[in-house]
């Protein structure tokens, strides 16, 4: 596959922004793509944290963007793949960068590393959103199915417009096939105002395993795994129906 770079991005925190960047990145290497993580995100910069390396780094994203160390010297090979690679978040949360400069420190590591799909992970839309925008192919907004963060989505993708985006699609997390109040899958489709790229289900067994730095190959129901997947098949250019392989789960009721 050609390289793709797929940006994770929301206006609201606690939609799982993070959990989606780091498992997707998972299910992408185990297909044999080399795959890097960009922690951008100056707030939280949680990913390390997430993949169970937050000892381990030396250098951060700040390093690389600044010039004192390449991209390459600085990405932690991560034990869940031998296929992924991080670079790790700062807490400069006054980081600038061009998308010049964004874009040639990760075509370098591409090059460098035979990265085929880098994930950048960034905090709300901010300041160097553009210099995001302008370098990667793909944007996920994730979203849960409460009121509030459908309507953050909406904002997001709003703001991304702005900013060329391109490909934004909506990924909905923590999603409860049997709960009446939750609404439709339409409906949150509508009140986001994105496409749809993938639903994650809801599943506390993963969220649990996160905060030990395990991901959901290891730890997730079977339908969260292939979730994820489906996910990574899309962007790997190949069909995935939505809900393709997940067991016990009537597509029609949920997509009409």
């Amino acid at each position: 596959m050609s390289r793709n770079r797929i940006w994770t991005v929301s206006a609201k925190g606690g939609v799982g922004k993070s959990t989606l960047c780091v498992n997707l990145a998972r299910a992408i290497a185990a297909m044999g793509q080399r795959v890097l993580l960009v922690d951008l995100d100056t707030t939280c910069r949680t990913l390390d944290m997430l993949l169970g390396v937050e000892n381990t780094a030396i250098y951060d994203i700040a390093d690389v963007l600044r010039g004192r160390v390449s991209a390459e010297k600085a990405a932690v090979r991560l034990p869940q793949s031998e296929n992924m690679f991080l670079l790790c978040g700062t807490g400069d949360l006054d980081l600038t960068f061009s998308a010049a400069c964004l874009d040639g420190a990760l075509a370098l590591a591409e090059r460098e590393m035979g990265i085929t799909v880098t994930l950048i992970d960034t905090h709300a839309p901010d300041s160097n959103a553009a210099a995001v925008a302008a370098t990667v192919t793909d944007t996920l907004v994730p979203t849960t199915p409460d009121t509030l963060s459908l309507r953050a989505a909406e904002a997001c993708g709003l703001f991304l417009q702005t900013v060329h985006a391109p490909q934004v699609r909506l990924v909905v997390n923590r999603f409860r096939w049997e709960d009446p109040r939750q609404p439709s899958l339409r409906a949150m489709i509508d009140s986001a105002g994105i496409r749809l790229m993938g639903v994650i289900p809801d599943d506390p067994e993963m969220a649990a395993a996160q905060e030990k730095g395990v991901l959901a190959k290891e730890a997730a129901d079977d339908n969260t795994i292939m979730a994820f997947r489906n996910i990574a098949l899309r962007f790997c250019g190949e069909v995935a129906p939505l809900f393709s392989g997940c067991r016990g789960i009537d597509r029609k009721k949920y997509i009409g």
